[in-house]
């Protein structure tokens, strides 16, 4: 099996039929995997990556949660905003995972996505101008288990 990691940094790991977020919790690297059926699945490396056990989702409930920050950007090309993640109480910041445009056609991506603050870009669609709202989401480790 081959294991592509797009960047040593970056917590996103991939192969032939499946991609991953994967976080390092002291030590312990934990890997949700989504594979090409859509089928999801948590697994657990206490070795570095060289092994993985298989993680019952349900037994982990409340081990990764989500939250989404709404941002008013400018719909101009080129233009950044400023986004922080909330604070969410025994949990730890891992990654900015999505963003997207609400009402309105664009794109936008999160600069640094491993950074609870860091700036989100917009590319707008042509015709748009004003204002409108980007929706980003960012995932959080429990503190303990």
């Amino acid at each position: 099996m081959t294991i592509t990691r797009i960047n040593p940094t970056y917590p996103i790991a991939y192969g032939n039929t499946w991609s991953s977020l994967e976080v390092d919790h002291n030590g312990v690297i934990y890997r949700l995997q989504v594979d090409s059926g859509g089928n999801v699945r948590l697994y657990k490396s206490t070795d570095g990556g060289a092994s993985w056990s298989s993680q019952a989702i349900t037994g982990a409930s409340g081990f990764v949660v989500a939250r989404s920050v709404t941002v008013t950007v400018d719909k101009i090309n080129g233009r950044a905003k400023s986004v922080t993640a909330p604070t969410v109480s025994g949990y730890t910041f891992v990654s900015w995972v999505h963003c997207a445009t609400s009402g309105w056609v664009g794109s936008c991506y999160m600069q640094v996505p491993t950074s609870s603050t860091t700036n989100v870009w917009v590319a707008a669609g042509g015709g748009s101008s004003g204002t409108g709202s980007v929706v980003c989401t960012a995932i959080y480790s429990k503190n303990s288990l």
